[in-house]
């Protein structure tokens, strides 16, 4: 029944008009309408560019929601449930900004021309509204969805933009056919079906609808306004949704909050205007609008929750001045602790101040253009490196040279001796401290690996084993004193035998551990990892070393380490595996949480530390997150399978399942199938878990289902 027929509807007189699909003129109107005392919402729209409606929906209800929508065909209004449709793209650049040259750059859905770039480097979120007749296909009559990306002039340019891309569909209703047991289990089953969205608000902005209020001739220091337009295509409308305006150097490089607003309600149809000051400053900005910048919205997604535009202001290009007031330049020390305290001056203001000692990482205090704090330093001379930021990017690095003077703990490595040959794969070493009772703690590795606790005796001299791998390697010792001052001492080895020995081993939990009374599964199938030996591999270019501990039944990793170079193409730090080489087919299940916000996730079919298939969960917006990837290593080079911009929860519990039948690769979280792919590079290996900067990981009820 088509519940408007009769209508005389006025879109010239519409109470709201919009340009959606085309910049140079209205095709997009919202009026109201009242028959026989019930007030309609209607929306017309222009899909064609004719200048005519030709796509009508209507709220006749008055819920709010659009019940119904026709589009005209051949003179005739045809009823269908489709109300709107998008395609959101997100455009990310792999190397800088400045390697890029603008270009032009068409999409089309279904032959349907939707967006044209015009000399512009496409970076951010955007999301377009795909014209019904694209979707349709009423000029095509075709059934196969396809998607073009057209670039011209590229000036001679070539190089990579990284793009991934999700279609929404915001229909009236939907018809599908389940089989369940009850009215109530086949309404459940319908709820879950992935893919399909039955409430919530899914908040969206575009980079492509970011505008500035004056584009050209901009100088240092004028008041300017930030413009954009926030759509909601869930749900539900809204409420309450914070928006704020970020601004940093290209590439997300110390991103400051400019402004931020709240949104009383977003409604369901049509743009919801958001507007910032800004003050212009010199040098080139990425200015991002942030939807829930706070994540306190229940959204259905965050794939489209961030749009930036880049925009460069004239300025000076003189670097700020940094002042040193300690340590001196020359200044000796008699204990390891050295305070830090530098400032960075700049008249349009200092974004970063940085210190590092000697060849070390650079630590960074944004926001401030004070550097305050006391740092540990091993005895020996130092130089210790500042330097600031301004906010358009410029640079000053002074250094100031120190000596520091203090006794070190006393450590002598007895056993083994220099150069000593050893026949199996677990290393008996002997050791003597001066007084173990002013040491914090004792660490051992062979062969670079991984850092491993050591016990502190109560005497002198002590023994401990740790595992080596086959080869001439070194084994090194490292004692820290409740100062926090290192001795360490290092001895070559020749291990000569080929065994595969554990790194780490899980305990066994005897029957008797387990509560009288506890439920137990009738068959839970699959093989508990427990009582399995682990082996730890740190990523290339550790931060730190890795601390993977057994604690209250759970494996857990405690160190914040990350791979410090080419941070950003891998997302590594640490793994874990256990298992047989010659696990084909497996079911890979457990429950993880994290208090932190990095890099978590798991590994099936791992050969070596260089291949291997990956998922990966990153929250951290500072870490280019949030996501969800499905990846392959192979002879340490990753290949992106899936993805989706979702994250997770820090604290909150997820049970997950990675599978690996055949050339199929799934991951489940909470009995939901988020990521899927097909390769068949790997066809068995070992299965086990990742960490990237992330402190406070905990896996447990680890299982595997597996054929081999």
């Amino acid at each position: 029944m088509d519940p408007i027929r009769g209508f005389e509807i006025d879109w010239e007189n519409a109470s709201f008009k919009a340009s959606r699909y085309s910049k140079s003129h209205i095709d997009w109107w919202q009026i109201k309408e009242t028959k026989n005392d019930q007030t309609f919402m209607l929306i017309g729209e222009d899909s064609d560019g004719d200048g005519a409606v030709d796509f009508i929906h209507a709220d006749t209800k008055g819920t709010g929601r659009i019940d119904f929508s026709a589009f005209l065909k051949e003179g005739e209004l045809v009823i269908t449930n489709l109300i709107e449709a998008w395609l959101e793209m997100n455009f990310s650049l792999p190397w800088a900004r400045s390697q890029y040259i603008p270009h032009d750059i068409d999409v089309y859905f279904n032959e349907v021309k939707i967006v044209s770039f015009k000399d512009t480097i496409p970076e951010g979120h955007y999301s377009f509204p795909i014209p019904p007749r694209a979707v349709l296909c009423l000029d095509t009559n075709s059934r196969e969805n396809k998607i073009e990306i057209k670039s011209e002039h590229l000036r001679g340019g070539h190089y990579i933009v990284t793009c991934d891309f999700q279609i929404l569909y915001r229909l009236t209703n939907v018809e599908t056919f389940v089989i369940a047991e009850s009215r109530e289990a086949a309404e459940k089953k319908v709820l879950e079906t992935p893919g399909f969205r039955f409430k919530g608000a899914d908040l969206s902005v575009n980079s492509n609808d970011i505008s500035i209020s004056k584009s050209d001739g901009i100088a240092p220091g004028e008041s300017l306004e930030v413009r954009a337009n926030i759509y909601n295509l869930g749900m539900d409308p809204g409420k309450d949704a914070a928006v704020a305006l970020v601004m940093s150097l290209p590439g997300g490089i110390n991103p400051v909050e400019v402004a931020r607003i709240t949104l009383s309600e977003v409604p369901l149809y049509g743009p919801t205007p958001v507007k910032f000051p800004w003050i212009a400053v010199p040098g080139e900005h990425a200015l991002r609008v942030v939807i829930d910048p706070d994540k306190k919205l229940e959204e259905n997604s965050r794939f489209n929750n961030e749009a930036l535009i880049t925009v460069k202001v004239p300025g000076k290009d003189t670097p700020p001045e940094l002042e040193i007031r300690s340590p001196d330049q020359g200044q000796k020390f008699n204990k390891p602790k050295v305070q830090l305290d530098a400032s960075g001056i700049d008249e349009s203001g200092i974004s970063l101040m940085e210190y590092r000692i000697d060849g070390g990482l650079w630590t960074q205090r944004q926001g401030s253009d004070r550097l305050s704090e006391e740092v540990t330093i091993q005895p020996g001379d130092h130089t210790i490196f500042f330097r600031a930021t301004d906010v358009s990017g410029n640079q000053t690095t002074e250094s100031r040279t120190i000596s520091v003077t203090f006794d070190k703990p006393v450590l002598i490595l007895l056993e083994p001796a220099e150069g000593a040959i050893i026949d199996q794969n677990i290393v008996t070493a002997k050791i003597e401290l001066g007084d173990p009772a002013k040491i914090a703690c004792v660490e051992a590795r062979t062969g670079g690996g991984a850092w491993r606790d050591i016990p502190i005796a109560d005497e002198k001299a002590s023994s401990f084993k740790i595992p080596a791998e086959f080869g001439r390697q070194s084994l090194e010792v490292k004692a820290v004193d409740m100062n926090g001052v290192e001795a360490s001492i290092s001895r070559s080895i020749n291990v000569t035998s080929q065994a595969d020995e554990p790194i780490q081993q899980m305990p066994q939990k005897s029957p008797e551990q387990v509560p009288e009374g506890t439920p137990r599964e009738e068959n839970p199938g699959g093989i508990l990892f427990e009582g399995l030996n682990w082996t730890v591999v740190d990523d290339p270019s550790p931060s730190e070393p890795s601390k993977w501990v057994v604690k209250d039944d759970k494996l857990q990793q405690l160190s914040n380490i990350f791979r410090t170079d080419r941070e950003y193409e891998f997302w590594q730090g640490t793994h874990i595996f256990a298992g047989s080489d010659s696990s084909t087919d497996c079911e890979l299940s457990f429950d993880i949480s994290s208090s932190d916000d990095d890099g978590i996730g798991a590994i099936v079919r791992y050969q070596d530390r260089n291949n291997y298939y990956r998922f990966i969960l990153v929250q951290d917006s500072a870490n280019r997150g949030p996501f969800r990837r499905l990846e392959k290593f192979e002879k340490g080079q990753s290949t992106l399978l899936a993805e989706d911009k979702n994250g997770y929860t820090p604290g909150q519990i997820y049970h997950f399942e990675f599978k690996a039948i055949g050339d199929a690769l799934e991951v489940w979280m909470d009995g939901i199938k988020i990521l899927s792919a097909r390769d068949s590079s790997f066809g068995s290996g070992k299965a086990g878990f990742v960490a990237y900067a992330s402190p406070g990981l905990s896996i447990w009820n680890i299982k595997i289902n597996d054929s081999v």
